[in-house]
C-alpha cells in the first residue's frame, strides 16, 4: 500500500526537484474554513511560487503555522488534506488524484473522486485514448500499485453496472448500456389502469423523466442540466403528476405547464419560473378572506403567490400552475358552508356572563364576546362551533342548589373575609343571619367545606384578669414588718397560724394565692398603719386578642376665655375644656396553645395639682405612664412597679385671731413644709377561661405548701 506522496519523497519521482521552496521563509499565517484552491493562491504567493491546483481540488479547510519552511509547510498542509504536487518547469501543480506509469504499469492513488475526473487523469498520464460516454456523478476512492490500464478501468467501472469497457487497437471505450438500462426500467416503472407503479434502486434523472413521459405520451422540456442519480424510488398508484413529483422532488427540480408542455425546471432558477407564472382569481363563497388566510398553511400561504383582497372577497394568486393549483384544492376544501362565519347571540339565565367567560378555555373564550347591559354573550365561529359552545355554555350554567351551613362561634362576615383554601369566594355567599351561610357547589366540595369548619370554627378563647392597683407612701413598699406569726403544735401533721389580715380579706384578689402569707402580711400592715392605699380592686374579662380598658378618673372643667378687639371694642369669648385625671389601664392579651398568655399593657397614672395663682390660669397635671409588654402562663402574677413621684405639702397653723391680724399675723403663723413619695404598683393575674369553670386553690393547700417550704 502506498502513503500519501510528501513533497520530498515526491522530488525523486516526480519531474523536478523543488530547488528553491526550503530556502523561502513564511511568517504565521491562519485559514478558518477557506477554500483548499484559495490557501493554496496564498501559500504560493507568501512562497514567492505559482501553484496550480487542477479541478479534482475542491472543498474546504482550516489551516495553522507558525513560521518556518515554504517546503515544510506546504507539505504539511498537502498532507493533511490529502492531496499530492508535482513540479514541471517551476511550477507546482496541485492534485487530488495521484498516478504515475512505470514500464506499462500504473500506480493510482485518490480519495472521493469523480470517476470522470479520474478517468481524464488516467488518460493523460498514460497517453492512451480512453472515449467514454457521460457517467453518472459518481465518486470513488482507489488504491492500486502496478496494475494494467484495463484492470483499472475494469476496477472503475465496478461502481457503474450499466457502464462495460471495450478495448480497441490503441484506444479504449467505456460504453454506457442504454438498451440493458431501458429494459431494466421498463420492468420497473408500469402503468396500470391510468397509474403508475415505480420500483428502482438507483436510476439517472433524465432516463427516469424521459421513460415516464414516454409511457404517458406527454411533451416535455427539460431545461435543466442535472444528471444526477437518484436512489430508492417505491411507489404504488400513484397519478401522472404525483410520479413526476416524486421522480423531482430527488434532485431539486420541480416543473410547470404552459400549452400543454411540461417544463422541468430548477427549484432556484427563479428567472425561468418567473415566465410560467399565471394569475388567478378564486372568488370565495362561505368564508371570509381573513378565515381563510388563517387558515392557509404557511407552505401555500407564500406572499409571492398567495394575496387576498377583502373587499372583494377574492383570493389572488400569482405563481406557477402547480403552484396555484394546489392552493385551489385547498381553498375548495375549506370553502364549504359548514365552514362560513355566522354570530350568534346566547342568554345566560344563572350565570353572569363575565364569570362564566372566565371558566372557558382561552381558544374559546376568544370567540365569545360581552355584550353590555345584557347578561348574554355573542359567539361568532362556525356553526358547528357555535353549536359546540352552546353546548358547553349550557353546561356551566346550570341552577344550582345552595346547601345553608350554620356557624356556631364565627360569624358569617368574617368567614367570608378568610376562607378556608379548597374553596373559592363564588361557591359561598352570605345570608341576613349573622351565623348562616349558603354554599354552592358539589357535594364532595361541601364535605371538605365542613371538615374545615370543624378546625376554624370553635369560640374564641376568653381571658380574665384580675388586677390589683395598690400605691404605697414614703417608699415604704418594698420594706415592712409583720404581724404574722407561726408556730407548730405537737399533732404530726396539724398546724395552726395566727395574724390579722382584715384589710386583705376583702379584697377579690387573693394576695394569699399570688404571693404568699409573708406578702399578704406586709401588705395588711402597711394598709393599717396608713402607708398604702387600694387604688383598684377588679376582675375584667375579654376575649383573646380584644382590648378592655379599665379606668377610674375624675374630670375637672374650667372655662379657658379668648380676648379680641373688634371694631366695636374688645370681646371675651369663653371655651369649657377639661381635665382627666385617675387611673387608666388599657390589657390587651391572647393566649397560644400551650397556655402561655401575651399582654400588651398600657397603664397611666394622673393628678391635678393644685398650684394654680389665679383664676385664668390652666391647672397643671402629673402623669406617670407604662407601656409594657409581657408574656407569663396562665394563673401567674405580673407586677408593674416604679411609677414613683415625690410631692412637697407646705402646711400653714395659725393662731385664732392673732394669726389673722396684719404685719404681726407671722409671728402667730407656724408652717411646715413636708415631703412624701409615693409609688403605684399594678399587680396583674391573667387566667385563660375553660369551660367556665376555673379551678381556685384551697386554703388549706396554700398553707401546707408555704410551710413545707418554710
Amino acid at each position: 500500500m502506498w502513503q500519501m506522496i510528501n513533497l520530498k519523497k515526491l522530488i525523486p519521482i516526480l519531474l523536478l526537484p523543488v530547488v528553491s521552496v526550503h530556502a523561502q521563509k513564511i511568517k504565521s499565517m491562519e485559514f478558518n474554513s477557506q477554500k483548499i484552491t484559495d490557501i493554496l493562491i496564498a501559500l504560493g504567493e507568501e512562497s514567492g511560487r505559482s501553484i496550480i491546483p487542477d479541478e479534482t481540488v475542491e472543498g474546504t479547510a482550516s489551516f495553522f503555522f507558525a513560521e518556518s519552511d515554504a517546503e515544510e509547510i506546504l507539505e504539511n498542509f498537502l498532507n493533511s488534506n490529502g492531496l499530492y504536487c508535482e513540479e514541471k518547469k517551476g511550477i507546482l501543480y496541485v492534485s487530488k488524484v495521484f498516478c504515475s506509469v512505470k514500464d506499462s504499469l500504473v500506480s493510482l492513488k485518490c480519495s472521493s473522486c469523480s470517476i470522470e475526473k479520474i478517468v481524464e487523469i488516467l488518460s493523460g498520464k498514460t497517453g492512451m485514448t480512453i472515449l467514454h460516454d457521460r457517467m453518472a456523478d459518481e465518486k470513488i476512492s482507489i488504491d492500486v500499485r502496478d496494475f494494467t490500464i484495463e484492470q483499472i478501468l475494469d476496477i472503475l467501472t465496478a461502481k457503474l453496472p450499466d457502464c462495460s469497457v471495450i478495448k480497441k487497437d490503441g484506444w479504449f471505450y467505456l460504453k454506457k448500456e442504454t438498451n440493458r438500462e431501458t429494459a431494466n426500467l421498463n420492468r420497473s416503472i408500469k402503468k396500470n389502469n391510468g397509474l403508475f407503479s415505480i420500483n428502482v434502486d438507483s436510476i439517472i434523472i433524465q432516463e427516469a423523466v424521459k421513460l415516464l413521459f414516454s409511457i404517458e405520451g406527454k411533451e416535455y422540456s427539460c431545461l435543466s442540466q442535472a444528471n444526477d442519480k437518484i436512489e430508492n424510488l417505491y411507489f404504488t398508484d400513484k397519478t401522472f403528476e404525483e410520479s413526476l413529483n416524486l421522480i423531482l422532488e430527488k434532485a431539486a427540480l420541480d416543473y410547470t405547464v404552459k400549452n400543454n408542455i411540461y417544463y422541468i425546471i430548477e427549484q432556484s432558477r427563479k428567472n425561468t419560473q418567473q415566465r410560467f407564472k399565471e394569475i388567478q382569481v378564486v372568488p370565495l363563497k362561505h368564508i371570509s378572506v381573513q378565515q381563510a388566510v388563517s387558515l392557509l398553511p404557511p407552505e401555500l400561504s407564500s406572499p409571492q403567490v398567495f394575496k387576498g383582497d377583502p373587499d372583494s372577497g377574492n383570493i389572488i394568486l400569482t405563481g406557477t400552475n402547480e403552484e396555484n393549483k394546489a392552493v385551489i384544492e385547498f381553498i375548495e376544501k375549506i370553502d364549504a358552508e359548514e365552514n362560513s362565519i355566522l354570530s350568534r347571540k346566547h342568554y345566560l339565565k344563572h350565570t353572569e356572563a363575565k364569570n362564566l367567560l372566565s371558566l372557558l378555555s382561552q381558544e374559546t373564550a376568544a370567540k365569545c364576546r360581552l355584550i353590555e347591559d345584557e347578561n348574554a354573550l355573542l359567539i361568532t365561529a362556525t356553526p358547528a362551533a357555535v353549536n359546540e359552545i352552546i353546548n358547553v355554555i349550557n353546561t356551566l350554567d346550570e341552577k344550582k342548589s345552595a346547601v345553608p351551613v350554620t356557624l356556631r362561634y364565627l360569624k358569617s362576615e368574617e368567614l367570608l373575609k378568610k376562607l378556608p383554601p379548597s374553596i373559592r369566594k363564588d361557591t359561598v355567599c352570605d345570608s341576613l343571619f349573622p351565623n348562616l351561610i349558603f354554599f354552592k357547589g358539589s357535594k364532595e366540595n361541601l364535605e371538605m367545606f365542613k371538615k374545615e369548619l370543624e378546625l376554624i370554627d370553635r369560640p374564641v378563647p376568653q381571658l380574665k384578669y384580675k388586677l390589683l392597683v395598690v400605691q404605697y407612701t414614703d417608699g415604704t413598699a418594698r420594706s415592712s414588718g409583720t404581724s404574722l406569726s407561726f408556730s407548730k403544735n405537737g399533732s404530726k401533721n396539724s398546724f395552726s397560724y395566727e395574724g390579722e389580715l382584715s384589710n386583705i380579706m376583702s379584697l377579690s384578689f387573693n394576695i394569699i394565692s399570688a404571693f404568699g402569707f409573708q406578702a399578704a402580711a406586709n401588705l395588711n400592715e402597711k394598709i393599717a398603719s396608713n402607708t398604702a392605699s387600694i387604688f383598684t380592686d377588679t376582675v375584667l374579662t375579654a376575649l383573646s386578642g380584644e382590648e378592655v380598658r379599665f379606668q377610674n378618673t375624675d374630670t375637672y372643667r374650667y372655662i379657658e376665655y379668648e380676648y379680641g378687639t373688634t371694631a366695636g371694642g374688645s370681646t371675651t369669648s369663653g371655651i369649657t375644656q377639661q381635665i382627666t385625671s385617675g387611673l387608666i389601664v388599657n390589657l390587651k392579651g391572647w393566649t397560644s396553645g400551650d397556655d402561655m398568655i401575651t399582654m400588651n399593657i398600657n397603664a397611666t397614672v394622673s393628678k391635678q395639682n393644685s398650684d394654680s395663682s389665679a383664676k385664668t390660669a390652666i391647672p397643671s397635671t402629673s402623669e406617670r405612664v407604662v407601656n409594657t409588654q409581657v408574656r407569663t402562663p396562665s394563673g401567674k402574677p405580673v407586677v408593674i412597679s416604679g411609677l414613683i413621684k415625690e410631692d412637697e405639702t407646705l402646711q400653714e397653723t395659725r393662731t385664732p385671731v392673732l394669726g389673722r391680724i396684719p404685719l404681726i399675723n407671722r409671728f402667730f403663723t407656724h408652717k411646715n413644709m413636708t415631703k412624701e413619695k409615693t409609688e403605684i404598683v399594678i399587680y396583674i393575674i391573667p387566667h385563660l377561661i375553660k369551660d367556665g369553670n376555673e379551678k381556685i386553690p384551697d386554703c388549706r393547700e396554700i398553707y401546707k405548701m408555704t410551710m413545707e417550704k418554710a
